[in-house]
């Protein structure tokens, strides 16, 4: 009574390469919850009706790409933006930018963008922006730390834009 059944194929070449990276997964290797058994079989029983390496090829080619597809939609559901929020509030005290969480992510910086403000309705630097000075706020209300070493601390440009942006959305 084995519960798991193990369904695989070789597939490899620059259309693959060029489709992973076209959809941004060519980083992932873990896809939880993709139910990817229907597409399988569909190829498994293709491949049993007939003997023509050419359709098989032909086939494959179209049934990968719709496994791209649907790994790709489902990467980005709503765990993926709360990945995203997650890494940034963990990461809050580190210098960070589109660019460095979608690195992080991996993700690309436009994916990243879409992802996140299809969940949360803003921009991922205005994210970061309002959680640094969330966090900044507290420090101040809650601490004797100077402005200059919260500014330091969450990574500011510099005292100044600290107080500046500060000042202007609190």
């Amino acid at each position: 009574a084995n519960p798991w059944t193990k369904k695989w194929f070789n597939i490899s070449g620059q259309l693959c390469e060029k489709l992973l990276t076209a959809y941004g997964i060519e980083n992932k290797v873990y896809f939880p919850n993709s139910s990817l058994g229907e597409l399988f079989d569909e190829f498994f029983d293709f491949c049993t009706s007939t003997s023509d390496i050419n359709r098989i090829n032909e086939y494959g080619s179209v049934i990968f790409h719709r496994i791209v597809q649907q790994l790709s939609h489902n990467n980005h559901t709503k765990s993926s933006a709360a990945e995203i929020k997650n890494y940034i509030d963990s990461n809050i005290y580190e210098k960070l930018t589109a660019e460095s969480v979608a690195s992080h992510i991996g993700f690309s910086v436009s994916q990243l963008g879409r992802i996140f403000k299809s969940e949360y309705g803003k921009t991922v630097y205005s994210y970061i922006l309002e959680q640094k000075l969330k966090t900044a706020e507290n420090l101040i209300k809650n601490t004797r730390i100077s402005v200059k070493e919260i500014s330091d601390m969450l990574k500011f440009t510099d005292e100044h834009y600290f107080c500046y942006i500060f000042k202007k959305k609190c």
